[in-house]
């Protein structure tokens, strides 16, 4: 087996490691495990929100606020209880809840698949499962945010995080379109019951992801566990990732409620314009966590530097003509978008002990997740008053101006890691 040599900590809270192939953590057989169960799981996630929507559509006749109700239900547990997701995962065994948390989306599902082909579904129970669905979720994603820890040595952390980012976006493209090809040839009802089974093959896959040889396992408590909420979270070391994760959420919120709005209805395709155009956002990333994947070191620097870069390229997607120029600078949002993201999860995970990381990545969820539930209305009436550009425009520059505040301020700062 090849020697894994440890990383090396550098000045300004960066982790510096030895550059390595964006891939090179499939090396590891616990990984490759869990990287399948990620890519089934988040598939079948996709999948799921995608056949809920529509199921929505169906039984409301295209009511836009049945739509909006349901799409936000799904995301309320996370806010909810994202934290305690990531508090349960630094407690016990981050694997064994994985699968339990995915055990239950796929009884959820079949419940709902048998509830649908028997028509006994309804709005409010649609809305009821639409937020049981969202639970398990809300517990697990800052587990399996933090996980990868356990599953590599240090210095292969970076591609780890990066192909789990890749994963992700893949999910996003393939997950929605095999939800609307089943629809399309069969049924709702197999859509569900085709999550179900993505989710079993799933759970199969994490029994098989077991912990790196020699990683630290979590502890059933941590003493002064309150005083690292309460202090720890103000160094710039976990600050700057935080508050760069909140622009990202800001920006991505407004952007993919932009978007459809820039399609011009009265054109030929243009429900196919706007997929082509969402691919376009999940293709970038998918980029994007290459290249952060074989990042040499995160500083608070490069972080602010790269939000301030996605607000820049918001700003120039909002001028863009409907085409190929729009196209081109969807996938650079969506580049970008991924480069800050997976670079924010690796110095998090980097610069903090073993554990508190299922908190810390819960606030990171949490912290990415906030302003959509409020924002979202918000964004869209200013729309109607301003017009979806400049709006879109507006929001950019924004988020611009705080970066590079943000950067003025912490970025040429020492990041005070915390004790070890």
């Amino acid at each position: 087996m090849q020697e894994h040599r440890p990383a090396r900590r550098g000045g300004g809270g960066a982790v510096t490691i030895e550059r390595r192939s964006p891939f090179a953590a499939l090396s590891v057989v616990g990984y490759r495990w869990f990287a399948f169960a990620q890519a089934l799981g988040n598939g079948a996630m996709w999948m799921h929100r995608t056949a809920h929507v529509w199921l929505v559509i169906e039984l409301s006749g295209r009511d836009g606020v049945a739509v909006g109700v349901v799409t936000g239900l799904q995301y309320i547990p996370m806010i909810v209880l994202g934290l305690s997701g990531g508090a349960l995962g630094d407690r016990f065994d981050k694997r064994r809840m994985m699968l339990l948390t995915q055990g239950v989306v796929v009884v959820a599902s079949l419940v709902l698949a048998a509830l649908v082909a028997r028509d006994a579904v309804t709005l409010p129970i649609a809305y009821v499962f639409a937020v049981l669905l969202g639970i398990p979720g809300a517990l697990d994603a800052p587990v399996r945010l933090s996980y990868p820890r356990q599953l590599v040595p240090t210095e292969l952390l970076a591609a780890a995080v990066g192909i789990n980012g890749a994963v992700f976006q893949l999910a996003r493209i393939a997950g929605p379109a095999l939800a609307g090809g089943v629809i399309a040839f069969s049924t709702t009802t197999l859509a569900f019951a085709l999550v179900a089974a993505l989710g079993l093959v799933a759970c199969g896959a994490l029994w098989r992801a077991h912990p790196f040889p020699g990683s630290q396992a979590p502890r059933e408590a941590r003493p002064g566990g309150a005083r690292w909420r309460s202090t720890e979270l103000r160094t710039s070391a976990y600050l700057v990732p935080l508050l760069g994760g909140l622009l990202l959420g800001v920006g991505m919120t407004h952007l993919q409620l932009a978007l459809p709005l820039l399609v011009d209805p009265t054109e030929g395709g243009a429900a196919g314009t706007f997929g082509t155009l969402t691919a376009m956002i999940g293709l970038g990333g998918v980029v994007g966590a290459g290249l952060a994947a074989s990042f040499t070191e995160v500083t608070n620097r490069t972080l602010l530097l790269l939000s301030s870069a996605f607000a820049v390229v918001t700003v120039v997607v909002s001028t863009l003509p409907q085409g190929i120029a729009l196209a081109a600078g969807l996938f650079v949002a969506g580049t970008t978008m991924q480069l800050y993201g997976t670079s924010a999860i690796s110095a998090l995970q980097l610069r903090s002990p073993a554990d508190v990381q299922g908190r810390l990545m819960a606030v990171y969820v949490v912290v990415f997740f906030v302003w959509a539930p409020v924002g979202a209305p918000v964004f869209g009436w200013f729309t109607n008053l301003v017009g979806v550009r400049q709006a879109l425009g507006g929001s950019g520059l924004l988020c611009l101006v705080v970066a590079v505040v943000a950067l003025a301020l912490r970025g040429g700062r020492t990041a005070a890691l915390p004790e070890r």
